[in-house]
């Protein structure tokens, strides 16, 4: 140990008393600063992986810089006899100068700091997320220097090894886009395995692995080993060629990580540590309960080019896979394996790249790549639903029966096709059947039966049929639009037996921050307190309500009945009868809010459990495709919870944001001047260094 120490003293003040540890800690804050300048500062983000992604690419060009000379320079100046003749073993030389290397490069990262601490300070960033970023840096930047520490000893030229490193480097960066050249699995999965970028991802993703770490430990050592045979291989010679034994250290060690990686797969070890702020990678609890009851083998297979495959959805994947024995899971290259496609497709949902198919035995889900990603805002994804739909995907295929949704035929309104109805259907286990109540009874396999916006009025007939549907315990939800003309029939045995009324008039809103694009009528809503609607309020989800009706709760509601307002406006809102008056200013003749747009009432039982229910919403653009992003999880939770499924469960979406800087401009410019003070005080530094250098 003491001459290892030696040497990485000697190496550590040759870094520091000369130009290049400054000129490489200086560069690499001077491309840190204006990265971390341009992702987060001037785009007041608190996730820092895209600044880590573009800081990494530095290392290609500053990698060579700092190793070049390691062995290099000792070689051209025939210093290393001298080491070679001292009681000083070949590791040690290799190992010293290997953390010489990595103790600057681990300077620069930790000057780097500094960044999470501006985060810190104006913003609320993901910690864990930060903490995976820079370990994945420092394992990857450690890995990269036991090569460029490899190039500079096949030569005794710094220029020649420098070139010989970055081109090195080159390669396995370019080894992910390299997969896309090959026809076979096989060999686009073994350049992949070695793809320095895709073992770095995991730790963009905040999904610690513990094969990432081992590959970077292994890639470290091999290189570092190969140094130490080039050097000198007297050590060797008495166990034969120096080939044969470097092949062999080589094997073994790769046969360690693909050891590892085969043990995990085959007894589902999930050595994964998520850091992410939300546990994206961790399944809910609601989900392994499900998975528990399994009792028929599942399959999931991805359908990607091995160029074009998404990273988190591939984690995700092997959660369900290592979470229980009855799943398997797979890729599938559907340029390779287009039977695959066609067996899967239907004419309702095509196989595509990005899609992901769960199938038992004969029956099966497709998923498209676009259902996994959600959105709060409409415009671009920042929540994460693909747990929801794979669960939902799984109880679908393995379930023994599967619940029916009817929508009334009948009575003219939407049709199926203009709802998100069949999409939610399709995707959550149900199956979607039209329902005409002219012509007799609701089939008994009616889980929830919908109205939506009926232009005409039920028959007492009618009226008797939905009263014996509920009566058995099923769910109804109704629909009605401020356009819906007044049906006595369906709306008095709303009132009188439910304690929900649709009253004719049109919801305004007035606070601007409880509106879609500034737009009175499309209403935000406030979302209530019911088993309907936790998920939704605990995941900050908005609900969109366009043109919508008041539904009111009548004061003498039977006492039998559970009431709760699920959605409802602001106190600055109004509902107006008066469709004549034009301005928003409310009116003496107007109802002030808060008003309810929708209402859900049940049926308790002496137990205290809801026995049937009824949900009344004052619009049917609820349900409309064109705003199906916001609104599906409201409409799959009710029908879930009306169907009473026990195969079923709300499953909350999953943020993929960090955060905002809430930063001042003053702050903001102070903020730019530490960052590009501190490289510019190495860089004077190591300018002051090489001029005194030049004195002497």
């Amino acid at each position: 140990m003491i001459p290892l120490k030696a040497i990485y003293k000697r190496e550590i003040r040759a870094y520091f008393t000369s130009p290049t540890g400054y000129i490489f800690i200086g560069f690499t804050l001077l491309l840190g600063g204006f990265f971390f300048t341009i992702t987060n500062l001037e785009q007041r983000m608190t996730d820092i992986s895209m600044f880590f992604q573009n800081i990494s690419i530095v290392l290609l060009f500053l990698v060579p810089l700092l190793t070049m000379r390691l062995i290099a320079e000792e070689r051209r100046a025939k210093t290393d006899q001298l080491l070679f003749t001292s009681p000083v073993t070949s590791t040690q030389i290799i190992l010293g100068k290997y953390f010489a290397a990595v103790t600057v490069f681990a300077v620069s990262l930790v000057i780097m700091g500094v960044y999470p601490l501006i985060l810190v300070i104006f913003g609320q960033p993901s910690v864990g997320s930060i903490i995976s970023l820079f370990v994945g840096y420092f394992l990857m930047g450690s890995a990269l220097i036991a090569l460029g520490v490899f190039a500079s000893a096949l030569t005794e030229s710094q220029m020649v090894a420098a070139v010989i490193s970055f081109s090195f480097l080159l390669l396995l960066w370019l080894a992910n886009g390299l997969t896309g050249l090959f026809t076979s699995d096989i060999y686009a999965n073994i350049v992949s395995f070695v793809s320095v970028l895709s073992r770095f991802s995991e730790f963009v993703y905040g999904d610690l692995t513990l094969t990432g770490l081992i590959y970077f430990i292994s890639f470290a050592a091999i290189f570092l080993f190969l140094a130490t045979v080039k050097l000198d291989g007297k050590f060797l010679r008495k166990w034969g060629s120096r080939v044969p034994i470097t092949v062999s250290v080589i094997c073994a060690i790769a046969v360690v990580n693909l050891g590892l990686q085969f043990v995990m797969d085959k007894y589902n070890w999930n050595l994964r540590l998520d850091l992410t702020e939300t546990k994206v990678f961790t399944l809910s609890q609601e989900s392994k309960e499900i998975l528990k009851d399994i009792d028929k083998d599942v399959q999931i297979l991805s359908f990607y080019l091995p160029e074009n495959q998404d990273e988190i959805m591939n984690r995700i994947v092997d959660k369900y896979d290592s979470e229980s024995g009855h799943i398997t899971s797979g890729i599938v290259n559907p340029e390779i394996d287009p039977l695959l496609v066609e067996k899967y497709s239907s004419a309702s949902k095509t196989v595509t790249e990005g899609s992901v198919v769960v199938t038992s035995g004969d029956r099966f889900v497709v998923l498209g790549n676009s259902e996994f990603y959600g959105s709060s805002t409409g415009m671009y994804a920042d929540t994460l639903i693909a747990e929801e739909k794979i669960t939902a995907a799984i109880t679908s295929v393995t379930s023994n029966e599967q619940l029916k949704i009817g929508v009334a035929m009948g009575h003219g309104g939407k049709v199926t096709e203009d709802t998100t109805v069949s999409d939610i259907a399709h995707n959550n286990g149900y199956e979607l059947v039209e329902v005409n109540t002219i012509l007799g009874e609701i089939p008994e396999d009616i889980a929830v039966l919908m109205i939506i916006a009926p232009r005409t009025d039920f028959a007492a007939s009618e009226i008797d049929s939905l009263d014996r549907f509920l009566a058995s315990g099923r769910g109804l939800q109704v629909y009605l639009d401020v356009e819906t003309p007044n049906l006595p029939n369906l709306q008095g045995y709303l009132s009188s037996d439910w304690g929900l009324e649709f009253q004719r008039n049109l919801v305004v809103e007035t606070d601007a921050g409880r509106v879609l694009d500034r737009y009175p009528t499309t209403l935000v809503p406030n979302v209530g307190y019911h088993a309907i609607t936790e998920a939704i309020a605990s995941s900050n989800i908005s609900i969109i309500v366009p043109v919508a009706r008041q539904v009111s709760i009548r004061e003498d509601a039977a006492e039998t009945l559970d009431i709760t307002p699920l959605l409802s406006t602001s106190e600055a809102s109004f509902a107006r009868s008066d469709m004549e008056i034009n301005t928003i200013a409310m009116q003496e003749s107007d109802v002030a809010g808060p008003i309810d747009v929708a209402v859900v009432s049940g049926i308790l039982t002496a137990d205290g459990k809801v026995e049937a229910s009824v949900m009344a919403v004052g619009t049917a653009n609820l349900v409309d495709s064109e705003i199906a992003v916001y609104n599906k999880d409201f409409i799959l939770n009710a029908v879930n919870w009306q169907a009473n499924s026990t195969q079923k469960s709300i499953i909350r979406p999953k943020s993929l944001v960090s955060g905002v800087l809430t930063i001042s401009a003053e702050a903001l410019s102070s903020c730019v001047i530490i960052v590009f003070l501190m490289p510019l005080i190495m860089l004077v530094m190591g300018l002051t260094v090489f001029l005194k250098r030049r004195r002497l």
